[in-house]
C-alpha cells in the first residue's frame, strides 16, 4: 500500500502493478480533491511517454513508472 497526502510533494512509484486483483493500493491519508471518486481521479491522470503522472494539486503529484493511465482501476485506490 503506498500512503499519499497533500502537501507531500511531487513523489514517485516506480514499482506499482495497476488492474484488477493485482493486489497494489494507493491510499490517500487526506482528500485532495474534495469529492473523491474513481472519475475524479482519472480525470486528474495524464499519460506521460510510458508513466501516468496523477496531479493532486499544484505543488503535489504522483509519478507511476512504466503504468498507463488505461491500466487503472477503481480497486487500485482507497480513500474516505
Amino acid at each position: 500500500m503506498f500512503s499519499v497526502r497533500s502537501g507531500g510533494g511531487n513523489d514517485v512509484i516506480s514499482d506499482f502493478e495497476a488492474g484488477q486483483g493485482l493486489g497494489d493500493l494507493v491510499s490517500f491519508v487526506n482528500n485532495p480533491f474534495g469529492t473523491m471518486s474513481f472519475d475524479v481521479i482519472k480525470q486528474n491522470m495524464s499519460q506521460d511517454g510510458v508513466d501516468t503522472v496523477l496531479t493532486l494539486s499544484d505543488a503535489d503529484s504522483i509519478r507511476f513508472v512504466g503504468v498507463s493511465v488505461n491500466a487503472f482501476v477503481a480497486d487500485d485506490f482507497l480513500w474516505g
